[in-house]
């Protein structure tokens, strides 16, 4: 039988704070991991790109926002051909409410990307457009995207959901 169905009144309090112990426990230490792959990561980010990846990890679970951006926008400079971090930073920037920027670097993406890569920049575009007050032209281009051919079922899917989301003004990232 699960743990939770049999705890009783007090356990419950006691279990809840448990576990909030853990929880910053985990991001203290997180947070030491950081600073240390901080310290030890080379300057040259093109031969360090495992270690750059793990801080960027650490940084983002301990919400040590501006720092990951720094971090980004450095990756972005060293490895300009690689999108992913452009892609970072992007939704980074759209959760941040600033969409004008994280829009610049979907943009970015799109001029590069393909399969996923693009079709996620395409989603977050979508989203930093609605966010702008841009809706038509979120939706326009989302129904681009869906008159692509090759889209897997599972793409078109999740094209189709954006698209519902901005229409209906839901979702998480919508305005």
């Amino acid at each position: 039988m699960d743990r939770r169905t049999t705890l009783q009144g007090s356990e419950w309090i006691s279990e809840y704070y448990r576990y909030n112990d853990l929880e910053a426990r985990s991001r203290e230490f997180q947070s030491r991991v950081a600073d240390m792959l901080g310290k030890e990561l080379g300057r040259d980010l093109r031969k360090d790109r495992e270690r750059a990846d793990q801080l960027l990890s650490a940084l983002g679970l301990t919400g040590r926002d501006k720092e990951r951006e720094a971090l980004l926008v450095r990756l972005i400079d060293a490895v300009p051909d690689d999108v992913q971090y452009r892609r970072y930073l992007g939704w980074q920037l759209l959760e941040q409410k600033r969409a004008g920027e994280a829009l610049a670097q979907f943009d970015a993406i799109l001029e590069k990307a393909l399969g996923w890569e693009r079709l996620n920049a395409t989603q977050g575009r979508a989203w930093a457009l609605s966010a702008l007050g841009r809706a038509r032209e979120a939706l326009e281009s989302l129904d681009r995207a869906l008159a692509t051919p090759g889209a897997s079922e599972d793409e078109t899917s999740e094209i189709e959901d954006c698209r519902k989301k901005i229409a209906e003004g839901t979702g998480r990232r919508a305005k």
